[in-house]
């Protein structure tokens, strides 16, 4: 059996396809580009499950609020963040994307400090503030890496 590969490389290549360019009124040409859309996202679907299998689990409603709870603090969707949790911890024996109360706090506190010394640099024309800055930057650089271990 041979394998249909996906014809049109744009809704351009569809609509001279179809040859609705040349003799069609612009509602046609509006109801053609709907066509296109939906072919374009049935072959997208099938080769995106392809390669993307998906799975399906269930949990608790008090589970799902506290996994809820972490993704929103990280910054995360709710599937990204069990899919990150649970990658994290086969591939790592640990849980680094659920960071400890505290090492929130400190990120919080880091960010703050680093908004001051920036807000304090465009308020002044110092060059030892400007030298102490690129400093503070190299130094902000390093203690974020560590924070975000």
């Amino acid at each position: 059996m041979k394998k249909n590969k996906y014809p049109y490389r744009s809704v351009q290549d569809y609509l001279d396809h179809i040859g609705v360019l040349e003799r069609g009124t612009a509602e046609e040409i509006q109801h053609a580009r709907r066509n296109f859309r939906a072919i374009y996202l049935k072959n997208y679907r099938k080769h995106y499950k392809k390669f993307h299998p998906s799975l399906s689990i269930s949990f608790k409603e008090k589970d799902k609020l506290l996994l809820s709870q972490r993704a929103e603090e990280n910054g995360m969707k709710l599937a990204t963040f069990i899919q990150r949790l649970a990658l994290d911890y086969l591939n790592r024996g640990s849980v680094p994307c659920v960071p400890h109360p505290d090492i929130v706090e400190t990120k919080k506190l880091f960010l703050l400090c680093y908004d001051l010394v920036e807000e304090l640099l465009f308020e002044s024309d110092s060059n030892e503030l400007k030298v102490s800055y690129e400093r503070l930057l190299t130094l902000f650089g390093k203690i974020e890496k560590q924070l975000n271990r």
